[in-house]
């Protein structure tokens, strides 16, 4: 399974890159990259609280037990945009190790990719 999901990242991000993406807008478009005053460790706690505020979240929104407090597409959706804002400048914002694979193979960057 996680196999077929890195499989199809790479040829759908290959797909977009190449074909709908001009080539003047490419360059690192997707790649993880880390901010130059943090370090790689620094970039990886980063990654790491966003992403478990987005699993915490969604967990939360899709409990069974959880009383219906409103949209949950709407609070995951919310999520996701504050996560992209609060990290894009830090690390790319991946939340996503297989968002960072397809880019990462694309492009020949593996730099950033841990």
């Amino acid at each position: 399974m996680c196999l077929c999901i890195c499989v199809i990242t790479v040829l759908t991000f290959s797909t977009l890159y190449c074909r709908i993406v001009p080539e003047t807008c490419r360059q690192d478009l997707g790649v993880t990259q880390v901010h130059r005053h943090l370090t790689k460790g620094q970039a990886c706690g980063i990654e790491l609280i966003l992403t478990f505020i987005l699993i915490f979240t969604i967990f939360a929104t899709i409990d069974p037990n959880r009383k219906e407090l409103g949209s949950k597409p709407l609070a995951i959706g919310l999520t996701i945009s504050m996560c992209h804002l609060v990290g894009y400048r830090y690390t790319s914002s991946s939340l996503n190790p297989a968002r960072s694979l397809g880019p990462a193979f694309v492009t020949n960057r593996w730099n950033s990719h841990w």
